[in-house]
């Protein structure tokens, strides 16, 4: 009687496994690493929301409302979305995406719905499939968000 111990029966499991992958056309899939572009469809319905604090971005068509959960948003995002250093509960804007610059664009901005006159850019940067750099921050992106301010 051969011997037949533990070992050579994982060995030869794994064995047929090979085998049987190799005849079966099964192939592993290969991780694929990279960014998902930054795109106006990939941002349209989207929420992002900053990683350490509650700072979120709501993106409609056309329409963007940046909140932080009821507080004022942070001054240094203030200054840094608007050149300014006022700390509104809440920005609304219209926006669009520059594809080129990799910029987004806002105009007709209030805070706390007052008008704010400029009219300010922010880049904004894939960093992987699930998040974005807007500016010097990193965000989650949610999908499919509807804007309750609206």
């Amino acid at each position: 009687m051969p011997n037949f111990s533990i070992k050579n029966f994982c060995i030869m499991a794994l064995m047929l496994c090979s085998f049987y992958s190799i005849l079966s056309g099964y192939k592993l899939q290969e991780f694929v690493g990279g960014d998902s572009p930054v795109t106006i469809s990939r941002l349209e319905g989207s929420k992002l929301v900053d990683i350490r604090t509650d700072v979120s971005l709501s993106f409609q068509k056309g329409f963007i409302t940046i909140e932080n959960n009821g507080g004022p948003i942070p001054p240094d995002l203030v200054v840094e979305l608007l050149s300014n250093g006022m700390t509104p509960n809440q920005i609304e804007a219209k926006w669009q995406f520059d594809e080129k610059a990799n910029t987004i664009e806002l105009q007709d901005v209030t805070l706390d719905g007052e008008t704010f006159a400029s009219k300010p850019s922010i880049p904004i940067r894939p960093a992987g499939h699930l998040r974005v750099n807007l500016g010097s921050r990193p965000y989650n992106m949610f999908r499919n968000v509807k804007n309750e301010s609206q």
